[in-house]
């Protein structure tokens, strides 16, 4: 089979791909506010959504992975992608 390309779209611009990756039979999630607004919050905070960042994108051994790690990552503002290169296992990418 072919391996599948998966572009991460620019939020402040829908019509652009700012990065193409190939996940290579791994699973890959994007977790951001872009779409659905500010709706991570910061869990050390009161009321406090994430803002510093737009987009985190996570590739890591599947989809349930990936997804995990997105969340959690994106929730620690900009910090989070210094948390996805330091895992084994997984690759990040972050947009602000």
């Amino acid at each position: 089979g072919h391996d599948w390309s998966v572009g991460i779209r620019n939020p402040f611009n829908a019509q652009e791909i700012v990065k193409i990756v190939y996940p290579r039979g791994r699973g890959l999630a994007t977790s951001g506010t872009y779409v659905r607004g500010h709706h991570i919050y910061n869990p050390h905070a009161i009321d406090s959504p994430i803002q510093d960042i737009v987009s985190l994108t996570v590739i890591g051994a599947d989809v349930l992975e990936a997804d995990r790690f997105a969340t959690a990552a994106f929730a620690m503002g900009r910090d989070g992608i210094l948390f996805i290169e330091r895992t084994p296992g997984l690759e990040g990418y972050v947009i602000d």
